[in-house]
């Protein structure tokens, strides 16, 4: 059954009320994915409100609580469930069936090769697509606080759209179209209809409180008659009693008529406003008292035009500023994870890093019955004497290229790491000890193969190895132990030679 996370709400006070928390939908049919999620997001906040949190684990269950639930803020959907595409079936039925444009919809997979992020994003409606493995706590946490602000500006931008079609539902649908000259021709044409001239006329809008002879006034008409297209007021080329009109309304803020000319200011007195110009005698004083609220009801309309712009290009922007803070975010957490993992002079994993890797390759083979993997330790033959004989600086040339060499010869899968000083491991996935003791023997082949070369000093290096094969029983300690004891072996009975259990003999 689902999982509801209740949290008290408080009475309505505006858009953004100070209890209710934001809904966000879990749904995926692995329980550590919701208790992580639940972990990761535990005591944010955005706007002052909390999150409450729903998990469902079946497509049926998530389904029911989209039906049940209209104001879920962000989904974070499982794309592989009940079939393969069951998180794409969401994606579907919250778009097309319910039509919710709002909510937020983070895909997540485990398997991404089963649904490429470049076709989900190019065919779905969807807001972002991760990996489970790139969710680190920051990333859900950056996830959803931009899915939260994106959502909070839609909830915002909605409620002035509702406000807008009240407050101009008179004026039929000039702003269905969130486009200037569209509104534009919308205002001409209801003027025109009002004042039964058709819909020829003129529109500038004045971009900036600016003065009246700058381009920041653009021009929009419905009428050849009158101008050229895409002109500014600079460039608009009418009678100069028409200018002269167009050029007192906005001066004075306020509707001017003659004989010939009605010229209407549409705008507040503190803001840049708009001038309307239609080619009619003035009209009768009853029709100029409509007029005047007709203008007060598309000045507001052209304010909230306005903010809808302004909010859209500050959302835009914030989300770009998200994106980048993130980013930076990600760059500085790969950088730390390097340093933290990896061994500064020679750019393999250092100890730290490969008894993780080791730990999770014993875990690996307690879980199978067939799976094997061996250890190899090796170190550098007489490394004392060529820092002593050549000084520190060839020494850590010899340390760098012995890492070089081995990381060349190995494959992929398998792992190197320095163990300290002149020591270093591998750890040979999947490999028995006789294939394990070919690729060892391999590598001391590499590093003996040819000198090496620094500052004019040519150094002959050699290493000795010793292989085990991994027990299921034991522990690390004992591992490395059986691996050093034979490591000494090989040091002990001549060095530059593979050594393993049994016999211990040379390749």
């Amino acid at each position: 059954m689902s999982k509801l996370t209740f949290v008290s709400k408080a009475p309505e006070t505006s858009i953004f009320r100070d209890a209710l928390p934001w809904t966000i939908l879990i749904v995926d049919d692995d329980e550590s994915v919701h208790a992580m999620t639940n972990l990761a997001l535990r005591g944010l906040k955005f706007h002052n409100r909390p999150l409450e949190i729903l998990s469902a684990y079946t497509k049926a269950e998530a389904q029911q609580i989209l039906l049940e639930k209209d104001d879920i803020a962000m989904a974070m959907l499982d794309v592989v469930m009940e079939e393969e595409d069951t998180g794409l079936q969401l994606v579907r039925f919250i778009r097309e069936e319910l039509h919710n444009k709002k909510i937020r919809i983070v895909l997540r997979t485990g398997q991404p090769g089963q649904a490429p992020e470049k076709d989900v994003i190019a065919r779905y409606d969807i807001n972002n697509y991760k990996d489970k493995t790139e969710l680190s706590t920051q990333k859900l946490f950056s996830v959803t606080y931009t899915a939260l602000r994106t959502y909070s500006h839609l909830c915002e931008l909605d409620s002035h759209l509702r406000g807008l079609q009240q407050i101009i539902e008179t004026t039929d649908s000039l702003d269905q179209e969130h486009s200037l000259k569209k509104f534009a021709s919308g205002v001409l044409a209801q003027l025109g209809t009002f004042l039964k001239v058709g819909d020829g006329g003129i529109l500038c809008v004045q971009q900036t409180n600016n003065e009246l002879n700058d381009d920041r006034i653009l021009v929009m008409t419905t009428d050849p008659l009158w101008l050229e297209e895409n002109l500014t007021w600079s460039t608009l080329r009418v009678r100069p009693q028409v200018r002269d009109l167009i050029y007192r309304t906005f001066e004075t803020k306020t509707n001017q008529y003659d004989t010939e000319h009605t010229c209407l200011f549409i705008g507040k007195a503190n803001e840049a406003g708009m001038v309307a110009y239609l080619h009619c005698p003035s009209p009768e004083e009853l029709t100029r008292v409509l007029l005047e609220v007709f203008c007060t009801k598309i000045a507001i309309s052209f304010h909230n035009l306005r903010l809808y712009k302004q909010l859209e290009e500050a959302n835009s922007l914030l989300e770009k500023k998200v994106e980048e803070r993130t980013q930076e975010l990600a760059n500085v957490n790969e950088r730390l994870n390097q340093l933290v993992n990896t061994d500064p002079l020679t750019e393999v994993p250092n100890r730290r890093c490969f008894f993780d890797a080791l730990t999770r390759e014993m875990a690996r083979l307690s879980r199978s019955l067939t799976s094997t993997f061996s250890l190899a330790m090796i170190d550098i033959d007489h490394f004392k004497s060529i820092n002593d004989n050549h000084g520190h600086l060839i020494g850590d040339k010899v340390l760098q290229e012995v890492a070089r060499r081995i990381a060349i010869s190995m494959r992929q899968m398998d792992i190197l790491g320095r163990i300290g000083g002149e020591e270093f491991a591998v750890s040979f996935t999947g490999t028995a000890l006789p294939e394990a003791l070919q690729a060892a023997e391999r590598l001391r082949l590499e590093v003996a193969g040819m000198p090496v070369t620094c500052e004019g000093v040519s150094v002959h290096v050699t290493i000795s190895i010793g292989v085990v094969e991994v027990k299921t029983e034991e522990g690390i300690t004992t591992l490395m132990s059986r691996a050093d004891k034979l490591l000494y072996e090989a040091k002990h009975t001549g060095r530059n030679k593979v050594c393993a259990e049994k016999n211990a003999s040379r390749i």
